[in-house]
């Protein structure tokens, strides 16, 4: 590096350009004269600048990588080819790199015009290394190494547990988990993993998944449900969609051990469900909107409701028990209340949308509705762990996979969330991705 004369984040920009237009060549040095340049050689260098750049500097380097004002088209190409070419052909850990520019800029460029513009740069580079060649599918068991369970454990985002043999109780014969590992990065751990539950019946509580720990192992099972879905927390590796893939992988695989499957679900939570609302400003008008009057009605009249939460608004009566009351630690009340809060949750999922977007505002509901899923079933008190009852007043969501339709639903989900802002071409693309992947399977 010091020989190339690298002192600052804008000769980067020289050698950057000779290293990726000729794969190698003549760079000019600070001082005037020419320098041969090859490009692991050049590759190493930047590497080693890059890495003692401070936050400015760093700025500096992708502000000229992808600003449209400071370079030329051809300038700019030149120097986004180095980090397709010279980054991942060069060195060992050059995905790694990627991974980290990428952070990097994510952060750095926040706010700037020129953020989404580098992101989709980065995930066109990544993409093909965290596709089906790039990652292998694993069962991961009882004997899988110290690491991978720690990793399983720190990553488990839905039903938290603490120690080893607490993994190893969720790990048995009924219920297989399968890991998504990176062949490229040197990593032991999974970039994402999902825990499944076989049996006859498609679950509609946590329970139900918890007594099926395999003492009796469940013969020619018909149902596969998905009940934890886990991505690594890691900026680097954000929409590369290797979850939504993940499970569609997982379902293959538990279809060669297991031929009798046919159908395969989710138990999934709804997160956000309880803040949405007790922090509704509307929630009566919600709720009289959503709900038949005459569950309202039965609510209300009851009895069940002290004097401070009643009303004679039946709306604005339910509207104070759910979110006044523990409802749930009385058997006749919660069932009053069964039917309320699943129109809510139905409401909640397929209705309520982020601001400024079509997108659902439960990103577990565009994440499977994105992935081609259906709603197929709202489960009242379907968790009752203090983590399910503050995120969700136990409410879970069975959506379903049908891989006849997966494909067509997906695309449909995409139409119907950006299609004001699709092109012609970009429709069309979409249709004929979804065509392919028919093919295919």
């Amino acid at each position: 590096a010091a020989r190339l004369g690298l002192a600052e984040p804008r000769a980067l920009m020289t050698v950057l350009a000779a290293a990726a237009s000729s794969r190698g060549g003549l760079a000019q040095k600070q001082g005037g004269d020419p320098v041969s340049v090859e490009p692991a050689a050049a590759t190493r260098a930047i590497r080693a600048v890059y890495d003692n750049l401070d936050r400015p500097e760093r700025r500096t380097f992708f502000r000229d990588c992808f600003s449209p004002d400071k370079k030329s088209a051809e300038e700019r190409a030149d120097l986004q080819a180095f980090l397709c070419y010279a980054i991942t052909d060069n060195l060992p850990d050059g995905v790694d790199v990627l991974l980290n520019m990428r952070r990097d800029c994510g952060a750095l460029l926040a706010g700037s015009g020129m953020r989404s513009f580098a992101d989709e740069f980065f995930l066109d580079l990544l993409r093909p290394y965290f596709g089906a060649a790039g990652m292998e599918l694993c069962l991961i068991t009882p004997g899988a190494s110290l690491a991978v369970k720690e990793a399983l454990i720190a990553g488990e985002a839905n039903h938290p547990l603490k120690t080893i043999d607490e993994l190893d109780n969720r790990l048995s014969v009924n219920r297989p988990c399968f890991g998504y590992f990176s062949r490229v990065l040197a990593r032991t751990t999974p970039m994402a993993y999902v825990h499944a539950s076989l049996s006859h019946d498609i679950p509609s509580s946590m329970a139900e998944i918890h007594a099926n720990d395999g003492a009796q192992p469940i013969k020619e099972p018909t149902v596969a449900a998905f009940w934890s879905v886990n991505n690594i927390a890691d900026a680097g590796l954000a929409r590369l969609q290797i979850g939504a893939r993940l499970i569609k992988s997982s379902i293959y695989e538990a279809q060669l051990a297991h031929p009798s499957l046919t159908t395969f679900v989710t138990l999934s939570p709804i997160p956000a469900f309880r803040k949405w609302i007790d922090q509704h400003p509307q929630l009566e008008a919600v709720i009289e909107k959503v709900v038949p009057a005459q569950q309202l009605e039965a609510v209300q009249k009851s009895g069940m409701i002290p004097d401070y939460y009643s009303s004679e608004d039946a709306s604005k009566a339910v509207a104070n028990t759910i979110t006044g009351m523990e409802w749930w630690a009385d058997k006749e009340l919660s069932d009053l209340l069964a039917q309320p809060l699943s129109a809510l949750a139905e409401h909640y999922i397929l209705q309520e949308k982020l601001p400024d977007s079509l997108m659902p505002n439960c990103f577990v509901a565009g994440f499977h509705l994105g992935n081609g899923a259906t709603l197929h079933r709202i489960n009242f008190l379907a968790d009752t762990s203090k983590l399910g009852m503050d995120r969700s007043y136990g409410m879970m969501v069975n959506y379903h996979y049908d891989l006849e339709t997966t494909c067509a639903n997906k695309v449909e989900f995409k139409l119907k969330v950006s299609g004001p802002k699709l092109s012609r071409r970009q429709r069309a693309k979409l249709n004929n991705n979804n065509n392919n992947n028919n093919n295919n399977n």
